[in-house]
């Protein structure tokens, strides 16, 4: 019964672990998004691609709005409309039916050689199956995904990684599995906190990740690319995390460090760089998620 307990205990640690790496969010004024389009995370969700507005030839945003002003908006339902650079402005719209509306009207009404109207492609939510206590394939897993978990047998569902783990005091080891999901079956997925797969009840849990160099250690870019030095996840030296010599314990990310020098904020820098709980990491998850489409 000890055991049982133990292993209970830690894996509501380990879920709220999970739960509070998506949820916590602190907020870094100076930092700004680099891609150009963003929209709400409950609209990516809902599976609404924002309506881009692009002038043909560089101008000011405003001047793009002075056009938009042009056209009767009475009857459209707009949740949000952003400037961008090179006077772009952005529309996003509470629901499909007013997207394509919007959509329509402006291509009605907006001088063609003037102007492109665009969609940008929505992003696939993902959602993290963990404890698989058993080893399929990505084809074993989704059969037994839809099979044994009635309301997602017509989903459109792809395993795009599974890896393995192996918790403290497990004798076996246990499987993860990353899993794209069509946005109508994502929040419900999510609510029922687990699914069946064989003799399993797996915990779920948003999947989205923020792409990572494992070179510098900074992110939305990879280590082939790279062009900045190697960096310890540990101390920040010029060396692999894996064959660091520091003894201080004291662990330092580079990432805060960065953050702290070159914007000036107040930041905890004193974890590893590849800690859940980093304020760079959880503002660039953030940004991940409103990054709908880009």
């Amino acid at each position: 019964m000890d055991r049982v307990d133990s292993s209970t205990s830690e894996l509501c640690k380990q879920k709220q672990e999970i739960i509070s790496e998506v949820k916590k969010v602190t907020t870094i004024s100076q930092e700004k998004a680099q891609s150009g389009v963003g929209v709400s995370y409950a609209n990516a969700l809902k599976g609404i691609p924002p309506i881009i507005v692009r002038p043909k030839n560089k101008q000011a945003a405003e001047k793009t709005r002075v056009d938009l002003n042009k056209i009767d908006a009475s009857d459209m339902k707009i949740d949000r409309v952003s400037n961008k650079n090179n006077g772009a402005v952005v529309i996003n719209a509470n629901s499909v039916s007013d997207k394509d509306r919007i959509k329509s009207a402006l291509a009605d009404n907006l001088n063609k050689e003037v102007y492109d109207i665009t969609e940008p492609k929505v992003n696939t939510p993902k959602i993290l199956l963990a404890h698989i206590n058993a080893e399929y394939s990505e084809t074993e897993i989704i059969n037994k995904i839809k099979a044994q978990n009635s309301y997602l047998n017509d989903a459109s569902l792809k395993c795009v990684k599974i890896f393995k783990s192996r918790r403290s005091g497990e004798a076996f080891p246990s499987f993860s599995a990353i899993i794209e999901i069509e946005h109508k079956f994502f929040l419900q997925v999510l609510e029922s906190k687990r699914l069946s797969i064989g003799w399993d009840r797996c915990p779920v849990y948003d999947g989205q990740t923020v792409r990572r160099c494992y070179k510098c250690l900074g992110f939305n870019h990879s280590s082939n690319s790279c062009n900045k030095k190697l960096r310890c996840s540990k101390c920040m030296g010029e060396h692999k995390s894996e064959s660091c010599t520091d003894s201080s314990q004291k662990e330092v990310c580079g990432n805060c460090c960065d953050a702290v020098k070159e914007l000036g904020l107040n930041l905890d820098v004193a974890h590893n760089a590849f800690s859940r709980e980093c304020p760079v990491y959880i503002r660039k998850l953030k940004l991940e998620k409103q990054r709908v489409g880009c």
